[in-house]
């Protein structure tokens, strides 16, 4: 778990500063009403439990949702936190981490990023079903020689959660929500053919109308 996030912390103090005059000891309310600096005390007290949980790294993931991803490049490979490619994805912000190995391992954070966000449209209870046939085992076959978890001896049933979890919402699928959903807190990903899983699912996708499912 990350370190309590000072600086975060004070930037939401910041947010609603009280005035000092210039003694530098005296708060000076912006009305003659002292429920002025309780009101602002009160929104303060709001804040401070949010900037807690956010600089403590709480996310909306599932309670046993991967935390970390040993990303791998060829021979390099390295941990990444699932909040870094996460704020990557949706924002395009590269942390100073995940800026450095992408360097060294040569490899665009744009690329990355349109990789990670590659939407697959799928009904996912017909995608909960496609996964239960044979052509669905070996879809997970081929997606578990990309993402994985070491210690995991059921990572088909790991990848089976955590691709229909992420398709049951919206009918759609990425690359960056089978990572936030895989119900394990370490987990192995060959960044080179990550791209793959998304084709894949694509490819079953189309193919759905064709194939014999076990309903």
């Amino acid at each position: 778990m990350e370190r309590f996030n000072l600086k975060l912390y004070l930037s939401i103090l910041a947010f609603f500063p009280p005035k000092i005059d210039s003694i530098g000891s005296k708060i000076i309310s912006n009305s003659t009403s002292p429920n002025s600096f309780l009101s602002r005390r009160t929104r303060l007290n709001r804040w401070i439990p949010l900037a807690i949980a956010l600089s403590i790294g709480i996310a909306p993931f599932p309670a046993r949702a991967a935390e970390r991803v040993v990303l791998k490049y060829g021979l390099l490979q390295a941990p990444v936190s699932v909040a870094d490619l996460t704020r990557l994805a949706e924002t395009g912000e590269v942390s100073l981490a995940l800026a450095a190995y992408l360097r060294l391992a040569n490899r665009n954070p744009e690329e990355l990023r349109r990789v990670l966000n590659q939407g697959v449209p799928v009904k996912g209870r017909l995608l909960e079903s496609l996964l239960d046939s044979v052509a669905g085992q070996f879809l997970l076959d081929r997606a578990g020689e990309i993402v994985g978890s070491p210690d995991n001896a059921e990572n088909h049933q790991a990848l089976r959660s955590a691709i229909v979890n992420s398709a049951l919402p919206d009918d759609r699928v990425t690359p960056l929500e089978i990572l936030q959903n895989y119900p394990e807190r370490d987990l192995h990903v060959n960044g080179d053919r990550l791209v793959e899983i998304a084709q894949s699912l694509r490819n079953a996708a189309n193919n759905l109308p064709n194939l014999p499912l076990p309903f």
